[in-house]
């Protein structure tokens, strides 16, 4: 349910929503495969840091999560085994062991090794908090989030839309002032990857200060 919050001194109201997560615990991140050392994974010659990998092998489906102090979850990332849009794989923050970031092309060539290291788990864990599952209608999303901030075909038949949102605590974002508040954020985006119209991967995007 929407709700309404003043910020900054304005008298006008704003909508007032929460942030998407999934329902994987704290704890199940510290016992992935150890925690500390699972935080840095290598295929190829690139390197995955500060990101725990897991997987459902009956879904077939990777959920990535991208931490920050004390655990907070910067990014999430939720997508297919063998449906993966290139330009997710991009976005990914990946490094070359030259401690360089690492290319796209370096990225897609070793992403699959990363892939086969993730933690099996449960497949209740890859459904939102919000009910988003991999193969759910874009009329649920833009229920859910309204109008996209930004609309694109990627190659010839996947289309990406991406949502972003000013949070609670951190709202200076003028060109976002018409759209609603995060709670408990600094600032909040989702990015959405359809196929003929049906949901297959996602990014979560939670700001820090």
């Amino acid at each position: 349910m929407l709700t309404h919050i003043p910020i900054c001194g304005i008298t006008d109201s704003v909508n007032k929503i929460t942030a998407d997560y999934y329902p994987i615990t704290d704890k199940m991140i510290r016992n992935n495969n150890g925690y500390q050392s699972s935080l840095v994974i290598k295929s190829g010659n690139t390197y995955s840091y500060d990101k725990v990998w897991f997987v459902n092998d009956t879904l077939n489906q990777v959920i990535v999560i991208e931490l920050y102090t004390d655990l907070f979850r910067t990014k999430t990332y939720h997508f297919y085994t063998n449906n993966i849009p290139d330009s997710l794989i991009c976005s990914m923050w990946l490094m070359k062991t030259n401690d360089e970031v690492a290319t796209p092309q370096h990225k897609i060539k070793d992403f699959d090794g990363f892939v086969k290291q993730a933690n099996n788990v449960n497949a209740a864990y890859f459904k939102s908090d919000k009910g988003f599952s991999l193969g759910d209608p874009k009329q649920k999303a833009i229920k859910v989030y309204g109008k996209p901030s930004k609309q694109e075909l990627i190659g010839d038949d996947i289309e990406r839309l991406e949502w972003n949102f000013q949070g609670e605590l951190y709202p200076q974002n003028d060109k976002l002032r018409n759209r609603p508040i995060v709670t408990d954020s600094f600032g909040y985006s989702v990015t959405m990857y359809f196929k003929n119209g049906k949901l297959m991967a996602q990014i979560i995007t939670n700001d820090i200060p």
